[in-house]
């Protein structure tokens, strides 16, 4: 709090260089706040906790002030962002007493770009300034972000439309919070989907081949988020307190399958209920190849005590198609596990993840995880169900199936936290009675309708998005025209699946230069459904 500000002597770094140059005499002489953001919390337009672009949001913070009084606080907000602009920057609070903590009365209000990129991360400056006191603290925010998280029950945990469970990022101490039980400590140092119908043949999020001579860990990332496939949460949701649903595809594998998996989760208040996600997969085989023996599963790499996770255990139920983990020593009571809720064949893997630990008749994953060993994981059925006490990690998977082209599969998983075996067995058992009572036959809802919404912002000046709905797959064409009727832009010309789409203009032409100021006219045709909409462009 006393340190000589030195981003005058480094302008590049500004604020990124810590507090300055340490004054020891200040240190111990000064009487100053020192305020802090504690808590973050935003409501975007549509109330649905994913931030989009155009979207108006509103952010709450509290502040906590550590130190001395603080009278007539001003927190200004600013960001290091050219996708948005602060409406509201400015609020004050009357004061702020020792360990004081409050939230800001009139929230700050911002607008995102329609032209915004998908996971753009915004980072946020908040400063606060209370007579000759100023300091600031930073927060960052993400637009249409690869993950979000489910905390509604007795489990916490983070979901993503890449594949991946638990962090969204390779970086597991960033975008996400891991697995957590009744608010406790991270329990999961990987989670990932994986899938294929043979080592040459796979699609997944996991760690990967370690070259030799390396040691860092590289993970595989074959899921792409579909186009129309970005994190949407919904609380409540229809059969469910917290809904999500996002869409991927395998398109960044070395030889794409051509899947495109819609991936929902469901989590629930209820008591019975606590302890349990239920994660429903559809996969489509858009290509034209028959996909067979196709497999579907998730690594999983548990510490469930971080410290000496070497006394971790691993094991599988063959009456429940259950494949969990817990700690044989000092660690949590907690047993982690994940269930295959459907009436399939199943494959349980249980492994070593140090390669020579003396237990271990097989290979493990601190040299990498091949793609032979992925294969065998998904595959290999039951013979190696039990590993411990040690690092461990287990891999469960429902297959074999055949995908014929253009044909889909539904697949429902659980995944649950307890304090005993007994407890996940009879929360496996409810998982089963969710699947039957609401899941069953159940489709997502689609559109019944075509329709093209007017586009927003309108009047606009950088960009715009449309969106427009398809009640069954149509060739679609969007294009722009000038009020003379001139073509302007084609911003669609493709072959669509139902669903709700959206489409951003930036005000440019099909040579990609800016159009004047004016009225322009935007046309969807989509099977035999045709409709115009106007749009004002303002520069």
């Amino acid at each position: 709090m006393t340190c000589a500000d030195i981003d005058a002597f480094n302008p590049n770094y500004a604020g990124k260089l810590g507090r300055g140059q340490v004054d020891a005499y200040a240190a111990l002489t000064a009487v100053t706040p020192s305020i802090r953001i504690q808590q973050v919390r935003y409501v975007d337009e549509n109330e649905d906790g994913v931030i989009k672009p155009g979207e108006r949001v509103r952010i709450y913070v509290t502040v906590v002030n550590y130190l001395a009084r603080a009278d007539v606080v001003e927190l200004t907000l600013t960001a290091d962002s050219p996708f948005v602009e602060i409406l509201s920057a400015t609020t004050t609070l009357a004061s702020l007493e020792t360990l004081q903590k409050q939230e800001v009365a009139a929230p700050f209000e911002i607008i995102v770009r329609p032209d915004a990129p998908r996971g753009h991360s915004i980072d946020f400056a908040l400063r606060a300034q209370a007579g000759l006191y100023s300091d600031r603290d930073h927060f960052n925010l993400s637009v249409l972000p690869m993950f979000g998280n489910i905390e509604i029950n007795a489990l916490a945990t983070s979901v993503t439309n890449i594949g991946r469970i638990g962090f969204g990022n390779t970086d597991a101490s960033r975008d996400g919070i891991g697995f957590k039980y009744q608010k406790g400590p991270n329990l999961l140092f990987e989670g990932a989907i994986m899938c294929g119908i043979g080592p040459d043949r796979l699609a997944n999020a996991a760690r990967g081949f370690i070259p030799p001579g390396e040691s860092a860990l590289i993970y595989d990332e074959d899921f792409v988020t579909a186009e129309d496939g970005d994190l949407q949460f919904f609380t409540p949701g229809r059969h469910s307190d917290q809904e999500s649903i996002g869409i991927f595809t395998d398109s960044k594998a070395d030889h794409p399958m051509h899947l495109r998996i819609i991936q929902r989760t469901f989590a629930d208040q209820e008591d019975e209920l606590q302890n349990l996600i239920v994660f429903s997969y559809t996969i489509q085989n858009q290509g034209a190849e028959t996909l067979t023996p196709f497999h579907f599963g998730f690594l999983f790499d548990w510490d469930i005590d971080g410290g000496h996770y070497s006394t971790n255990m691993v094991n599988y139920d063959s009456s429940h198609r259950l494949s969990y983990a817990y700690d044989s020593g000092a660690g949590p009571d907690t047993y982690v596990g994940m269930a295959v809720l459907d009436d399939v064949d199943v494959s349980s893997r249980a492994i070593y993840n140090d390669q020579k630990h003396p237990q271990n008749t097989s290979w493990g994953l601190y040299d990498g995880f091949t793609d032979e060993e992925k294969w065998q994981s998904l595959s290999g059925g039951t013979a190696l169900i039990q590993a411990g006490p040690a690092d461990i990690s287990h891999v469960i998977s429902a297959g074999p199936f055949t995908l014929l082209p253009q044909e889909s599969i539904t697949l429902h998983f659980a995944l649950m936290a307890g304090g005993s075996l007994a407890e996940l067995q009879n929360t496996v058992e409810r998982g089963h009675h969710f699947l039957l009572t609401q899941l069953t036959n159940d489709q997502p809802a689609l559109p019944a309708d075509w329709e093209l919404a007017a586009n927003y912002p309108n009047p606009f000046n950088a960009a715009t998005r449309i969106t427009y709905q398809l009640p069954r797959a149509a060739a679609v064409r969007l294009e722009v025209f000038d009020l003379l009727g001139r073509h302007v832009k084609t911003l669609v010309d493709r072959a669509q699946a139902v669903g709700i789409h959206q489409v951003t203009w930036d005000g440019s032409n099909h040579q990609g230069l800016a159009m004047a100021s004016g009225v322009y006219w935007f046309r969807l045709q989509a099977g035999t459904y045709s409709r115009s909409r106007k749009m004002l462009l303002i520069r």
